[in-house]
């Protein structure tokens, strides 16, 4: 599924709010699939709708919008929690494949930690009606909100200023997670990908990037798989040992991919 870009014919206000629009119709169909790939997709573009209304709170449209954006963002951010369950194994199933077995765990063990992943991988598969209820309700109040915002004329000045402040919250991120812990990593990791988010948006409208956006896409990938070494051994469903052996084996990569991104982070942002 492509992303809605907006149109560079529109004014930049109107060109927004109809990208944002056409945004939340792909994630609602998506959603009406009701299987895991739906999801994703539906998860996709919750991600990018949530870009839009941190943007527009940076931006110069006066405090009815910026409520409304603040309003939005919790509804779409809980959308998207709703529908986490039946992705989470799924990655973690990924990440595992990609983890080298220590020589301290046995073969048999390392065997059985797998099938275990695939197990909760298949089991979790399908959405539950539940979470598709709740995401679908929430999806149709946004709709709603972006739907009745005011438009307001906007210069390539204001979305340039949009755009730098996404920038120094990621490059403040970045230095806080210097000396920090993963939590710092992770806090990072949001402000990079939604720069990306944003910074993607507002393309077809600037005619410049805060970033280089192959660099900045490369190191949300990495910040993400980062991420996802750190959960892993949290998934529920597994046992106190096959937890234990999960720590073990995602600690030296969990070491290496950190050192790389923050090599990466002190190129992007200086």
């Amino acid at each position: 599924m492509k992303r809605t870009a907006p149109d560079p014919a529109l004014p930049p206000a109107s060109a927004l709010r109809i990208a944002a629009l056409q945004e939340l119709e792909r994630a609602q169909a998506a959603l009406g699939r009701r299987d895991a790939r739906g999801v994703h997709q539906s998860r996709k573009s919750i991600k990018r709708l949530r870009a839009y209304g941190r943007l527009l709170r940076d931006l110069p449209v006066g405090r009815t919008v910026k409520r409304s954006a603040q309003e939005l963002n919790p509804q779409l951010r809980t959308a998207a929690h709703a529908l986490e369950g039946s992705r989470e194994a799924a990655v973690a199933l990924d990440t595992f494949k990609r983890l080298k077995r220590p020589i301290d765990i046995r073969a048999a063990d390392w065997r059985a930690l797998g099938q275990r992943l695939r197990q909760l991988a298949q089991a979790r598969q399908k959405p539950s009606p539940r979470a598709l209820l709740t995401a679908g309700k929430l999806l149709k109040q946004a709709r709603t909100l972006i739907a009745a915002l005011p438009e307001k004329k906007l210069k390539p000045t204001d979305l340039h200023r949009g755009l730098r402040k996404s920038y120094k919250r990621a490059r403040q991120a970045f230095r806080d997670s210097i000396v920090a812990d993963a939590e710092a990593l992770h806090e990072w990791r949001k402000r990079a990908k939604r720069l990306e988010a944003i910074q993607t948006l507002l393309d077809p409208l600037l005619d410049e990037h805060a970033v280089d956006a192959k660099s900045l896409a490369e190191l949300s990938d990495l910040l993400g798989l980062h991420h996802d070494l750190h959960v892993l051994p949290q998934l529920t469903g597994l046992s106190k040992p096959q937890r234990e052996w999960l720590v073990s084996a995602t600690h030296a990569p969990a070491v290496a991919l950190e050192r790389r991104v923050k090599q990466r982070g002190a190129r992007l942002f200086r």
